[in-house]
């Protein structure tokens, strides 16, 4: 039977699986191959533009999307009319709802094809395709992954049957029982890779990069305001629907911080992961596609031991993409539940297909 205060897909069993399945959402490619770029480009002083961003902008909203899921316990876009006729705002409010789950799903289309090559490319690193340290090879790997749209769906599809896996079981038996091994799991791996890149990367290049002092511009803080709302999954529905399932008494200023401060504590902890191994292997800084899916491989093959820590990366890039896809599919598939009184198993498929 439905208790008070509880949504109809489930709820959490405890503030800590809030903090998990929120801190596992936030923590995604944006950590990965934006952030410690951006911290670079802009100098040390962008951590702290960062760190301002989100706790004046981005944590205030981040708390309201929560707040929001928690009184109305159902999808963002059923919340969001719920709340609006509950009120008896303007009708224009609900279409915070709908929004914020197109975005989210648009997000996910991203997050599933990145997720596909990741886990493509912990095979290729398992089984010594980058060895050798040569530029062809990783571009020869690239390149094959690329030209052929069987290969590359069958990654995308791969991927994307890891979501549905955990979605079509539901909140509690699906989502929970995920997220709790995940997050320690991603967490575990960053040390490991951080003892790497400090042991045999040019940690004292990186720490300049990342830390030294230049003057902040008008677009070293735009820069951090808009990742402030990226990481964060802001207007992604995310936020909502995961505080739909936030236990009646838990204090929503307090862990929406505490998924703050881990996010920023892996963001530059990523960049001391990867630009020593960069530095070392005389490879210059970049962001994006090309620091993951090029310069990582190849500096990682240029070093003692780096195919079992490649594996490892792309582990970590893959568990990131997961977790963050579950997050911003979840919107969509707990609507379509709503909408068509459809089972979790039917509407996980239809949204992911």
């Amino acid at each position: 039977m439905l208790r008070k205060h509880e949504s109809i897909h489930g709820s959490w069993n405890s503030q800590l699986t809030f903090v998990l399945a929120t801190a596992g959402a936030v923590i995604g490619l944006a950590n990965l191959w934006k952030f410690p770029y951006l911290a670079g480009m802009h100098g040390g002083g962008f951590i702290v533009a960062y760190a301002l961003c989100l706790l004046l902008v981005g944590i205030p909203i981040a708390m309201a999307e929560v707040a929001l899921g928690r009184q109305g316990r159902l999808s963002p876009i059923s919340s969001m009319k719920s709340l609006v006729s509950r009120s008896g705002s303007n009708k224009a409010w609900s279409s915070i709802g709908i929004i914020s789950v197109v975005s989210g799903f648009l997000i996910l289309t991203l997050y599933s094809v990145v997720g596909g090559m990741a886990l493509a490319y912990v095979f290729s690193s398992a089984f010594g395709e980058f060895s050798g340290g040569t530029q062809y090879q990783v571009v020869d790997v690239l390149r094959r992954l690329q030209s052929s749209t069987s290969y590359f769906a069958s990654w995308h599809t791969l991927f994307l049957l890891l979501v549905v896996v955990v979605l079509a079981r539901g909140v509690n038996r699906g989502i929970e029982r995920a997220v709790r091994p995940l997050l320690p799991l991603m967490l575990v791996l960053l040390v490991v890779l951080l003892v790497f890149s400090f042991r045999f990367g040019d940690v004292s290049q990186s720490v300049d990069f990342l830390f030294g002092m230049k003057k902040l511009t008008p677009q070293a803080w735009l820069d951090a305001l808009g990742h402030a709302f990226f990481t964060l999954g802001i207007g992604t529905g995310a936020m909502m629907a995961y505080g739909s399932y936030m236990p009646e008494r838990a204090k929503i200023g307090r862990l929406v911080l505490i998924v703050a401060i881990i996010d920023l504590l892996v963001a530059i902890a990523a960049g001391l992961i990867i630009f020593p191994v960069l530095f070392s292997s005389g490879l210059s800084p970049v962001s994006g596609f090309g620091l993951i899916f090029h310069s990582m491989p190849l500096a990682y093959s240029s070093i003692n031991g780096g195919q079992f820590f490649s594996v490892m990366f792309f582990v970590l890039v893959t568990f990131a993409a997961w977790s963050s896809a579950i997050a911003v599919m979840e919107p969509s598939v707990a609507w379509f539940v709503e909408k068509f009184k459809a089972s979790r198993g039917f509407a996980t498929l239809v949204v992911a297909t």
